[in-house]
């Protein structure tokens, strides 16, 4: 049997105001390959999830793994590497003033060679039908435009696993 890609084990998370946890005894695994989809109620979890798996929170109980890994002990930046995420609301990921630059800007930072950064922004511009609009200001672009931009500076990193928070938003 393969080794799961992501797994939680009996995971629990409690928010400071909360009496009760958010997240109690959580268990799953996701196989690479498989595309996860999780709905439920505004409140029920799901982007609590989302934040356990990214390092933004911390379990009170339980481990969360990345291929066979325990990721409690690595830091954001080292998470990041390997997953992917895309916040809500493209206003609260976008920083740079062109669609181009916003979408390079992760490369930019990792320090790759201008001629990789073109050709990979192009290839995933053209992939989210945005490449007509690299040279358009982000003010200029509707919300779900700004979606499919931040999507596309995710999905430039290659990252290993991919989170969407609300994508059908815009």
């Amino acid at each position: 049997m393969a080794t799961p890609l992501i797994e939680f084990k009996n995971v629990t998370f409690k928010y400071h105001a909360q009496a009760e946890p958010t997240l109690h005894d959580v268990s799953f695994q996701i196989f690479p390959g498989e595309k996860v989809l999780i709905a439920g109620a505004s409140g029920s979890g799901k982007t609590t999830l989302s934040h356990l798996l990214t390092g933004f929170l911390m379990p009170d109980a339980g481990d969360i793994r990345l291929d066979g890994q325990s990721v409690l002990g690595q830091s954001i930046k080292t998470r990041a590497e390997q997953v992917g995420y895309v916040l809500q609301n493209p206003n609260h990921m976008i920083t740079k003033s062109t669609v181009f630059d916003e979408v390079a800007s992760g490369l930019v930072l990792r320090q790759v060679e201008p001629a990789e950064i073109e050709q990979k922004v192009r290839s995933v511009l053209r992939l989210l039908d945005l490449d007509g609009m690299r040279n358009w200001p982000i003010g200029a672009l509707s919300f779900g435009q700004k979606k499919r931009v931040t999507i596309a500076a995710v999905l430039v990193l290659s990252p290993q696993i991919l989170i969407l928070d609300e994508p059908t938003a815009g």
